[in-house]
């Protein structure tokens, strides 16, 4: 009978716990890809649970038309800039098209809102008294060249209110929020935008609320 070298038996054992690893590592290959996960963020006034909408009577009716925005903030990455160079955060995105939430933000802004506007869509069975069209032309961090100052998260936003019925302009305005980030980190710049958003929102229905009143008052 002969006995193995103790030398071969130990490098047999290591061989087999190294493949006992490598079987392991191989496992968790589909749980932990390789490509860094994407952090997710959401943008604007979430419809919040439970909560019910200011009775306004018939208030005035709002037709909101297409929402114009700008093509590089449309989609769900986070724009910033510096100066004249402009970059998307790296490992960052919207959870959709910011023109989405960002629609759907403004709506629940109007439906938690208590002056005369009544924000309709184009579906509504109900004839609008006023149109708002909106132009979404920034929707980002910008930073100072060589300043050491937080980023700022800027919106700016052009709007227009017509008379359904004459097709004539009632009112125009421009929105310009800016909310400085408390650190330059994701998180913050995210806070500092979703504050900007729900800045502009807020003016923008308390402007359409101010114009639908003129028109609600009875004449005479």
């Amino acid at each position: 009978m002969t006995h193995k070298p103790r030398s071969t038996i130990k490098r047999a054992a290591a061989l087999a716990a190294l493949g006992m690893v490598a079987i392991g590592l191989s496992g968790c290959v589909t749980l932990f890809p390789k490509a860094k996960p994407v952090q997710l963020y959401h943008l604007g006034l979430e419809a919040q649970a439970g909560a019910q909408a200011t009775s306004k009577g018939a208030g005035v009716p709002v037709l909101q038309s297409t929402l114009q925005f700008n093509r590089d903030i449309a989609g769900d990455r986070l724009l910033t800039r510096q100066g004249d160079q402009a970059a998307y955060v790296a490992d960052a995105r919207w959870t959709m098209p910011a023109s989405l939430m960002f629609e759907q933000s403004l709506a629940n802004a109007f439906m938690l809102g208590s002056g005369d506007a009544r924000l309709l869509s184009a579906k509504d069975p109900v004839t609008a008294k006023l149109v708002l069209r909106l132009d979404v032309r920034a929707l980002e961090v910008r930073y100072g060249e060589g300043s050491r100052r937080s980023p700022v998260a800027a919106v700016m936003i052009s709007g227009l209110l017509a008379d359904a019925d004459r097709r004539s302009i009632v009112s125009q305005s421009t929105f310009d929020c800016q909310v400085p980030a408390k650190t330059n980190r994701v998180q913050s710049l995210v806070s500092a935008l979703n504050q900007a958003v729900a800045d502009c929102q807020s003016q923008i229905v308390t402007w359409t609320d101010q114009t639908a009143a003129g028109l609600a008052k009875p004449k005479g």
